[in-house]
């Protein structure tokens, strides 16, 4: 007898923040920073860390809110 959980096959559905590695690539005048991403994208894209003063380089963690690209920002310095 095969019992199939169709809760836990919707929730791999449900769309989920999401967490990636990324370098600072340059820090842009508007307050935004370019990143380049795990995939090779370039991105600008804000810092949620108040007072955290990135530098060209450095290795920081993006996040990806709900699968929202566009609304991506650096979350934290790895």
């Amino acid at each position: 007898m095969n019992i199939i959980n169709t809760g836990a096959l919707d929730s791999l559905k449900a769309k989920a923040d999401r967490t990636i590695p990324a370098i600072i690539k340059s820090v842009n005048s508007n307050n935004t920073y370019t990143i380049l991403d795990d995939s090779g994208q370039e991105r600008n894209v804000k810092c949620s860390i108040p007072g955290l003063e990135l530098k060209v380089g450095m290795n920081v963690w993006v996040t990806v809110p709900m699968g929202k690209v566009g609304m991506m920002f650096v979350s934290g310095v790895r």
